[in-house]
């Protein structure tokens, strides 16, 4: 991972000194490198971690003519077909770096640009001709972009919240409703972050500043929608697997040393396998072996690793091996609340494998898009509950309520469990997330506030919509702030790259595999799939048929389409798929 910064404040002394020391903040995201770019009002900086043109992709990167600056954090990964296409155009590129695809790609089409990029990113471009800020993030924040804007100050960015806060010009006050999201949700969602004067672009969506005045504006919403053409689930099951494949292909283009992260579970298996057929030679894979024997799973990762042939390595966590100096540096580093302990693993995991390798894939994201979290589970549960007539669930909640005091120790937990999913059972199936899987209930946190303003937001009544768009929502809101963390900001606390398998064309093909057996597309339903296929029921093999009719699905070559913005829907598919 790399880190990006920089400040717009034309009247701001020692403007270098301050991005210096906000970039000095990034060191940790990128140890090969630095670059700072000062022009005139704007400064900005980068620490780098290469990965791609490793001795010519220094940062900050300008077109021809100098007129555009980019720093930027992430990766493209369908760069080399866009640089063909516009050196095609005329344009000239002193670097084989997909950073400068960006420049001229920009160049060429302004924001729409954004849609033709494949990969996981947070940038800013600088034109110096108005003095304008272009900044973007990816279609589901992997990486993290945070920003202050002050209408009379200027306007500051940076990958980190902790590095903006290097500048003394953002104030350091408590957001609030960001509190009260947090306490109810465990996260808490974009714009918003814990500062009330930094916020957080959100996933898919680009950010412009010019002379003072801010827009904001998606580019990318994910939408679920029946496609006729995988009403099989044959058929669905060969999309889902050719578009899979291709992603994991994309994500293997490097010039350093390329792992993955192995848990045994069906998502990092499924990228690990692919993997075997996307590079040459054994692939590398790693996982975290606990003396703990209920927090371990790497029998279930050698195993296999076995079968596909991986030269496997196991990091061995003793019980004591974990101190309060890493649990800190993982606070630390992280910078926002994120109650999720898959931070530790990640960081101890992280720290092992960048003794081997540079950039590691994992299957980061595919519970979202396949219903693989318990909630998804507690909603077949709920659904066939909600037939019991109602005054019955009410009757249930109060006595689960009122038993709650009496109820061991040993089994509050499971009892505190049950006692939600009744409760469950009274709201809307959109809202399950939150009644099943917040942290704490309205009336706790009514003990634990007495901000007006947080409790009125602590409800965490985010909407997620009906039916199939339900599946987009929970991906478009939940993993940015909740499962995307551990991805793009520093949980690992050292320089190497995570890539998770890329989501958005996944949409089609996990809508008709939910809907196997009959079953619409509901987040129950998704989990009732892949749950089985997670007990080997696995899906029969494709006919002839079915594999024609999934080739004719499966994502055009030329990903240099240049649609038009009048159809958002067919671009974004394109440039997802």
């Amino acid at each position: 991972m790399c880190g990006i910064c920089g400040v717009y404040a034309p009247r701001l002394a020692d403007r270098p000194q301050h991005v210096a020391r906000m970039n000095q903040a990034l060191v940790h995201r990128g140890p090969d490198g630095s670059g700072q770019f000062d022009g005139d009002g704007f400064s900005c900086a980068m620490r780098r971690l290469a990965i791609i043109d490793l001795a010519g992709g220094q940062q900050p990167l300008h077109n021809e003519d100098g007129a555009l600056t980019i720093v930027f954090n992430g990766e493209i990964y369908n760069f080399q077909e866009l640089r063909a296409r516009l050196i095609q155009r005329g344009h000239r590129f002193a670097t084989a770096s997909d950073t400068e695809v960006i420049v001229h790609l920009y160049e060429e089409h302004g924001a729409e640009a954004l849609g033709l990029l494949k990969g996981m990113f947070a940038c800013c471009l600088h034109d110096r001709r108005d003095g304008s800020l272009f900044l973007a993030r990816d279609r589901f924040g992997e990486k993290p972009l945070y920003y202050w804007h002050g209408p009379a100050e200027g306007f500051a960015f940076s990958s980190e919240v902790r590095s903006l806060l290097e500048l003394p010009l953002v104030p350091r006050r408590l957001d609030r409703e960001a509190l009260g999201y947090y306490l109810r949700l465990g996260m808490v969602p974009a714009p918003l972050t814990m500062l009330r004067d930094v916020r957080m672009l959100p996933a898919g969506h680009w950010l412009r500043y010019r002379a003072g005045q801010l827009t904001v504006a998606p580019y990318y919403q994910p939408t679920l929608r029946v496609d006729p053409a995988l009403a099989e689930p044959e058929v669905a099951a060969e999309a889902v697997h050719a578009t899979v494949l291709a992603a994991v292909r994309r994500q293997s283009i490097s010039d350093v040393p390329l792992g993955a992260f192995l848990s045994g579970g069906i998502d990092s298996s499924t990228v690990v396998a692919l993997l075997r057929q996307a590079v040459p030679g054994r692939v590398k894979t790693f996982t975290v072996r606990f003396e703990e024997a209920g927090y371990d799973e790497s029998a279930i990762a050698r195993t296999v690793a076995t079968q596909l042939g991986t030269e496997h390595h196991e990091l061995v966590v003793p019980n004591l091996g974990f101190g309060a100096e890493d649990f800190w540096r993982i606070v630390e580093q992280v910078g926002l609340p994120f109650y999720d302990t898959s931070a530790i693993p990640t960081y101890v995991l992280s720290k092992y494998v960048r003794q081997h390798v540079t950039v590691a894939l994992s299957g980061d994201g595919g519970d979202e898009m396949f219903g693989g979290y318990p909630f998804f589970r507690w909603g077949q549960r709920v659904a066939a509950a909600q037939r019991v007539p109602r005054w019955l669930r009410q009757a249930g909640v109060a006595l689960a309520t009122a038993a709650g005091p009496w109820v061991p120790t040993s089994q509050a937990t499971r009892w505190r469990r049950l006692r939600r999913g009744l409760a469950a059972t009274l709201e809307p199936l959109e809202l399950l997330p939150v009644t099943v899987a917040g942290l704490f209930e309205p009336g706790e946190l009514a003990g634990l506030l007495r901000d007006p303003q947080a409790l009125a937001t602590s409800g965490g009544r985010l909407p997620l919509g009906d039916d199939a768009a339900r599946g987009g929502r929970v991906v478009e809101r939940a993993a940015p702030a909740d499962v995307l963390p551990a991805e793009g900001q520093p949980a690992r606390g050292h320089a190497d790259q995570g890539r998770s398998h890329e989501h958005g064309g996944l949409a089609r093909g996990a809508g008709a595999l939910a809907r196997r057996r009959g079953r619409r597309a509901r987040a129950a339903p998704t989990g009732r799939a892949v749950d089985q296929r997670r007990r080997g029921q696995g899906d029969p093999a494709p006919r002839d048929a079915s594999r024609a009719a999934a080739r004719r699905l499966r994502p055009p070559q030329d990903g240099l389409q240049y649609p038009p913005a009048s159809l958002p829907e067919r671009r974004l598919c394109r440039a997802c798929a």
